[in-house]
């Protein structure tokens, strides 16, 4: 019981790393797409 505990909370944690670098991921596009649009503004 002890052991499943312990891989159930593993997979939790495995689970959340793995939206928190989704969400980083996201976040670095739509940083991408601010800095084309502002290069493209720069341009003119």
């Amino acid at each position: 019981i002890i052991e499943e505990t312990n891989s159930n909370e593993k997979l939790n944690h495995i689970e959340s790393m793995t939206s928190f670098f989704h969400k980083i991921e996201n976040d670095i596009k739509q940083n991408v797409q601010l800095l084309l649009a502002f290069e493209k503004f720069q341009k003119g």
